[in-house]
């Protein structure tokens, strides 16, 4: 499934703007992340602008997801806004596509992959519960945010232990 947008009622009218709102199910956007689990739906605010050439494309994309922290593996919710700006229009000269502009396809702007995109692009690539967090301890898998284990960190690797002794 795709999210598509129809621009006939301005396709014929300079200047003239289209305003919606979509509700997008994950599985439209193949927002393809092991690690989150995501909150349906994403809602995409939109508006539409015949430029002449171009439409201009401009919306406001609403999600929530739950994923574990990167460190102690707490659970964090996180809702998320982002601004996504398109461009899109007719492809008059096949050889030398521009990257800039999307094709519009008869009356409809398929907006998926600009949506999507941005959408992974605000994922965090190591999500932290907060900025300090302490993770687990290595040795007892406690959460070190929560208690404080007497375990010992000073744990040598038998093969350069003789490396430890030299620095005594």
């Amino acid at each position: 499934m795709v999210v598509r947008i129809n621009i006939h009622a301005i396709k014929f009218n300079k200047a003239n703007e289209l305003k919606g709102t979509v509700e997008a199910n994950v599985g439209e956007l193949d927002l393809a992340y092991e690690e989150v689990q995501w909150q349906e739906p994403v809602i995409i605010s939109y508006q539409v602008t015949n430029a002449g050439d171009l439409y201009l494309f401009e919306a406001r994309v609403q999600f929530s997801y739950s994923i574990a922290c990167s460190r102690c593996l707490a659970p964090i919710e996180e809702k998320k806004e982002l601004t996504v700006q398109e461009q899109f229009g007719r492809r008059t000269d096949q050889s030398n596509p521009s990257e800039d502009i999307q094709a519009v396809t008869g009356d409809e702007i398929d907006v998926t992959d600009s949506i999507r995109d941005q959408i992974l692009l605000t994922m965090p690539a190591k999500p932290l519960c907060k900025q300090d967090c302490a993770g687990l301890c290595p040795q007892c898998g406690g959460d070190r945010n929560r208690v404080a284990c007497d375990c010992r960190e000073d744990n040598i690797d038998p093969r350069l232990a003789a490396l430890g002794k030299l620095l005594k």
